[in-house]
């Protein structure tokens, strides 16, 4: 985990918790850019594109932090 991921994806949190979901998505896509297959980052990403009605970009996300959870497993129980 990097600081500055960590940096944006709190930023994003924030922005979430405050309603201005553009501002949010962008931290996290900030986030991603630093640390990509962030999975706490994708998920926040999914449920904020979900709440906005963009349900396809949702489930695109989540199946990313999907195999990214999937990869992280597997190189840890290697």
């Amino acid at each position: 985990m990097t600081l500055l991921a960590q940096a944006w994806h709190q930023r994003g949190r924030q922005l979430q918790e405050q309603g201005q979901l553009d501002a949010a998505a962008e931290a996290y896509h900030q986030a991603l850019a630093q640390e990509p297959g962030r999975l706490r980052s994708l998920n926040n990403l999914a449920v904020l594109r979900l709440a906005q009605g963009r349900g396809a970009e949702s489930l695109v996300l989540l199946n990313q932090g999907l195999v990214a959870a999937e990869q992280r497993w597997r190189s840890e129980s290697g």
